[in-house]
């Protein structure tokens, strides 16, 4: 049997094989073809694939249209279908709910397609669980790209100039790519929210040191095997309302930081003022006579107090 594994698109850094996966199909017998610099994303040469049994393929089309099995991340170009041989296997992800001309090209060519996300999450099929380990990477990426979006750190950050307060992060939905979300953002440093519509996250979130919001009113959206329902326009419309609450509070507590910066400055000047005008309030050689002059009754202390000012502000 020929299984082929085509190299993935310019956008995706993610190989479907890796060297050391490739031994253990040829001990089953397979011939393995790759496609040339398959693993240069990651830095694989084609001579290490080559030396665990793998055969270095330069003509993309040619081993399509022979081989009798092919693996990929990535759904295939829907021309790219009419070069794949009949009776064949095609395994990638195929996102098949919203690619229905490209399901049914499958069909009417006769090729029998495998959507690694519709594999079941039961015990047999744990190792073919593709999903959830790339659910879980996704989680952890989405953590990353956001934080080099931002314009201030994750941590609180303590130094002789100030402090910066942590960031907020909230996360939307808690599956195997909002576990990992949370988990991520939290090592980063920051303070994390999250919500749900099962219940029974609400323990997951919280053994991961972040605070579990909840959709007041709303009935528990969970099915007997412990996957989510569908929300209902009920519970859409209160679950953007709380959105729109958090991002008002984390707004007014920015409004509030920046205002009480803004005091923090006046006060500095104002006492750097004070100070400055009794050093010179005191070296001003008409200061001692207008005093005097206030102790002995002949001028008040108001008239006296303008003509110093006007003195020390020449």
């Amino acid at each position: 049997m020929q299984i082929f594994f085509p190299k993935e698109n310019e956008f995706e850094s993610r190989v479907s094989i890796l060297p050391e996966t490739v031994i253990k199909l040829v001990e089953l017998g397979m011939d393995v073809e790759v496609e040339a610099s398959i693993g240069k994303t990651l830095h694989i040469s084609d001579d290490l694939y080559t030396s665990f049994g793998a055969s270095i393929i330069k003509d993309r089309d040619s081993s399509l249209s022979s081989s009798d099995v092919i693996c990929r991340i990535n759904k295939p170009e829907k021309e790219e279908i009419s070069l794949i041989k009949k009776n064949s296997i095609h395994i990638s992800f195929l996102d098949p709910f919203n690619e229905i001309e490209l399901v049914e090209e499958f069909a009417r060519s006769n090729i029998s397609a495998i959507s690694m996300e519709l594999i079941p999450r039961i015990t047999r099929a744990q190792k073919m669980d593709a999903l959830s380990s790339q659910a879980n990477l996704g989680g952890y990426a989405a953590v990353i790209e956001a934080s080099s979006c931002l314009s201030k750190s994750f941590p609180m950050m303590m130094t002789a100039a100030g402090t910066i307060s942590p960031s907020k992060v909230f996360v939307i939905g808690v599956g195997v790519a909002g576990l990992q979300a949370i988990a991520t953002a939290k090592r980063m440093g920051a303070i994390v929210f999250a919500t749900d519509v099962r219940m029974a996250s609400k323990e997951q979130v919280e053994s991961l040191g972040g605070k579990f919001l909840t959709v007041e009113g709303v009935e528990n959206l969970e099915t007997e095997g412990g996957y989510a329902k569908e929300a209902s326009d009920e519970f859409k419309i209160k679950q953007e309302k709380l959105k729109k609450i958090i991002v008002k509070r984390s707004k007014e507590k920015k409004l509030s930081e920046k205002q009480k910066l803004a005091k923090e400055l006046d006060d500095i000047i104002l006492n750097n003022i004070n100070q400055k005008v009794a050093t010179m309030l005191h070296s001003n050689k008409s200061y001692s006579g207008y005093l005097k002059k206030v102790q002995d009754r002949k001028i008040d202390p108001f008239e006296a107090a303008d003509k110093i000012s006007n003195s020390i502000m020449k």
